[in-house]
């Protein structure tokens, strides 16, 4: 059932391009899918089933921001990116570390990323 969902669905969406450049200054906002609810009885279509337990993280070329883990709403200028003259690449990962899944293949498939790049700005040193 986790499997079939996470080969049909994202975990992950923003509504920010991710095929246009974006400025240090350009929040970047994701949405989560809310996994928690599938499944749960009609007379309480909020409560938590415990299916899922999205782990949300974001990297600057490739190096986690262990202070951005969690947030849904970030800048690169936030994570750190610097006006050096070089372009950089800004990713969000949404992984499902659900106790329920045990199978590395299906882990793989619980496991959403979106990036964008970041327009080169400043002097390069």
């Amino acid at each position: 059932m986790i499997a079939g969902f996470h080969r049909a669905g994202n975990a992950l969406s923003s509504a920010v391009d991710t095929g246009t450049a974006v400025g240090p200054g350009r929040r970047i906002t994701v949405d989560l899918a809310d996994l928690r609810a599938a499944g749960a009885l009609a007379h309480r279509p909020r409560a938590a089933t415990g299916l899922a337990r999205i782990d949300l993280r974001w990297y600057v070329d490739g190096i986690e921001r262990a202070s951005a883990r969690g947030r849904t709403s970030v800048t690169p200028a936030l994570l750190g990116v610097r006006a050096d003259g070089r372009g950089h690449k800004v990713t969000a990962e949404a992984v499902d570390r659900t106790d329920a899944i045990r199978d590395p293949a299906v882990r793989a498939l619980a496991t959403d990323t979106l990036s964008w790049s970041v327009r080169a700005t400043g002097h390069r040193r």
